[in-house]
């Protein structure tokens, strides 16, 4: 790509600064800025863009900061960089960026001093828009805070948020839509979980994935599901992980946990419920979601918490409480057994259709009593599977005794027919293999069928 001109280079770095990692654009739009340049002048034109490139990274990296500590200014910062490089008025530009910063400074101390200070019953008693907005201040100060100070005041209020009651009212009707497209549409898949290949697995969490993707209004946004594991270099740790870079989610098939249809399923739709925050976010920066939109107030929670206020290697509860993750963990939490019922249902008519059967002596027969109750769904469709695999044998067991005995009843109808006396022994002996199990049923059967022709060619 050649820029043609400086308004459209500012453009794109608009564009590239807009990403959550825009340092991969940025030095992209600098290579192919520089590399048009010298086609058009090929003595000055790589000095001449060095240089203007120079004035440009103390704005683009000031601005990139800014996001940083105040993701609901987005905009603004996005905004007014691009108007200062493109106006040359740079220095105003970053007298505003340094008056940012003092205000966070001054505001997220005083915003973790609260948090710190406050008893717990008057934090939990603030409204939500009161604790996003200490969220907001703690986070303005950046690097000006401690991380631990940071993580020590954000341990004590995500504890304390709640998702916004009107968010989660709407938010939970579209759930539920996901909820029962995914028990209908993927019942056959999620029934033979412990069957699938690695793909078929794949295949099926993709095509759940999108079913959260449409009906969230995000089609345009839907993941691809890739398998990783942590033996690879871009590999996850734990079941799965969002790549927002890259637009998929990344699922473990290496972890424990695939085996598992509800852990990897829960795994899909928590991943892309991350996906659809961040799609929320991008909605702040485009301001189609601003104040005063019924959505404003748990976007602009997700938003803060993407980022520096994100916790990590805390008590886990603690973990989970954060925005992103209480709204992450109930959506997949919700997609959990969704077949238990059907499965414990399923196990307790093949355990009476064993007693019916008098097969109580089925070797795992304690265990698909317990697969009645159980609360492991795939474990109890493979319980189920292994019975029905049971009866299957012992339906065709009685079948070919049955058959083998109607072959003896013919033998013996043969064997006392008048032409073939000298030969009677024969039979005898045929019926003694059979009984004894010396003889498969197919053989047997080519025995009849060769006494049978003999003994109409003797009638003849």
């Amino acid at each position: 790509m050649v820029l043609a001109n400086r308004s459209e280079m500012i453009t794109r770095i608009v564009e590239a600064l807009d990403k959550r990692d825009p340092r991969i654009d940025l030095g992209m739009i600098k290579a192919k800025d520089l590399e048009a340049r010298t086609a058009k002048d090929e003595i000055f034109g790589e000095a001449l863009g060095v240089m203007e490139w120079l004035g440009l990274d103390e704005p683009v990296t000031r601005a990139m900061s800014a996001m940083a500590t105040h993701p609901l200014e987005r905009r603004a910062i996005l905004d007014g960089m691009a108007e200062a490089v493109r106006t040359g008025n740079v220095n105003e530009y970053m007298a505003w960026m340094e008056q940012l910063d003092l205000q966070g400074r001054l505001a997220g101390h005083e915003a973790a001093r609260q948090i710190r200070e406050r008893k717990i019953e008057e934090l939990q008693a603030l409204s939500l828009e009161a604790k996003r907005n200490l969220l907001r201040d703690l986070l303005s100060a950046g690097v000006n805070i401690d991380q631990a100070e940071r993580v020590e005041a954000l341990s004590r209020l995500y504890p304390l948020m709640e998702l916004d009651p009107g968010f989660e009212q709407r938010d939970q009707g579209i759930r539920l839509k996901v909820v029962n497209r995914i028990r209908e549409e993927l019942r056959g898949d999620m029934r033979r979980w412990h069957r699938l290949t690695d793909e078929e697995r794949q295949s099926a969490l993709a095509r759940a994935a999108a079913i959260h993707a449409e009906e969230f209004s995000m089609s345009h946004r839907t993941p691809k599901i890739t398998l990783s594991d942590t033996k690879s270099g871009s590999g996850v740790r734990d079941y799965g992980a969002y790549d927002r870079l890259e637009g998929e989610i990344k699922v473990n098939h290496r972890h424990r946990g695939w085996s598992d249809l509800d852990q990897a399923l829960d795994t899909a739709i928590h991943e892309d419920t991350h996906n659809y925050q961040e799609w929320l976010g991008t909605k702040l920066t485009d301001q189609s979601i601003k104040p005063g939109h019924p959505d404003y107030l748990q976007a602009s929670l997700f938003a803060l918490n993407d980022g520096l206020a994100y916790v990590d290697g805390v008590n886990f509860p603690i973990y989970k409480s954060q925005p992103m993750e209480r709204h992450a963990w109930l959506a997949g939490g919700e997609v959990r057994n969704l077949w238990l019922a059907e499965a414990q249902a399923e196990a307790q008519a093949v355990l009476n259709e064993l007693r019916l059967g008098g097969l109580e002596r089925y070797r795992y027969w304690e265990q698909l009593e317990d697969a009645v109750t159980g609360k492991n769904t795939t474990s109890i469709f493979r319980d189920i599977d292994d019975a029905k695999k049971f009866l299957e044998d012992e339906r065709k067991a009685k079948e070919d005794e049955a058959l083998r005995q109607r072959y003896i009843d013919e033998l013996r109808i043969i064997q006392a027919h008048p032409k073939i006396q000298s030969e009677a022994y024969k039979i005898d002996t045929l019926v003694t293999l059979t009984l004894r199990y010396r003889i498969s049923t197919e053989e047997l059967q080519q025995e009849v069928e060769a006494w049978r022709a003999k003994t109409t060619a003797e009638s003849t």
